[in-house]
């Protein structure tokens, strides 16, 4: 793992309310952090809104992620 994804998450898990070592690093804050943030809930709640706010009309999933990351590199 690249030094700088890992002082990331080191961070990440510092400021979380659900740092404690038996927490989920992306814990879902409806299970009081004993459950995973699921990656669809994370996409219908934070991202596609995000994109309606944007006028972004495409489909996007997380395919689209993966595929413009690809492209990038």
């Amino acid at each position: 793992m690249a030094d700088g994804v890992l002082a990331a998450l080191t961070q990440w898990k510092a400021e979380t309310p659900f740092n404690r070592p038996e927490d989920w690093l992306f814990a879902s804050s409806d299970t009081d952090g004993k459950q995973p943030l699921w990656l669809n809930t994370l996409l219908e709640r934070v991202i596609l809104p995000v994109v309606c706010r944007l006028g972004i009309i495409k489909r996007i999933g997380w395919h689209t992620f993966r595929r413009s990351f690809a492209t990038l590199l």
